[in-house]
């Protein structure tokens, strides 16, 4: 199924953060899971106190693989009345959100006057479900 034309639409601006939530989750498992095997490939070694940090964080990353191992079955279940064709669509969906996240850090990072510039573009897109309003933004922004 052509993404364009997903069977799930947005209703309100919960819909559309519940569904943002299940992507983020998915596309945190994959960067955490791509970092652990990626440190360890390094056989970097750590000092005391970073070992101790990095041996919580590695226990937090394996319980969000467990909780993302779930999500995804709830969405694998979600997605079965339609035959599971939209299930690849939440897939892509969480990797392009990986991949935006990363460019994102990389290129908007230390340089803040790039973040306007990203959130302009994003704007000037008149397509989409049309839910999200500078009052939802609002929410997400430090005061």
């Amino acid at each position: 199924m052509d993404k364009n034309n997903r069977e799930t639409q947005y209703l309100t601006v919960e819909d559309v953060e519940v569904n943002a939530l299940y992507m983020m989750s998915q596309a945190m498992d994959l960067m955490l899971r791509d970092v652990e095997r990626r440190l360890r490939a390094k056989g970097q070694s750590l000092r005391h106190e970073s070992k101790r940090i990095f041996t919580r964080f590695t226990e937090c990353v394996r319980g969000a693989c467990i909780n993302a191992d779930t999500l995804d079955q709830h969405i694998a279940g979600a997605t079965a009345p339609s035959g599971y064709k939209d299930y690849n669509i939440w897939q892509e969906e969480a990797n392009e959100l990986a991949r935006l996240m990363l460019l994102y850090a990389d290129r908007c990072g230390q340089y803040p006057d790039r973040i306007a510039d990203v959130f302009s573009l994003l704007n000037s897109y008149k397509t989409g479900a049309g839910i999200i309003d500078e009052s939802a933004l609002e929410r997400f922004r430090l005061k």
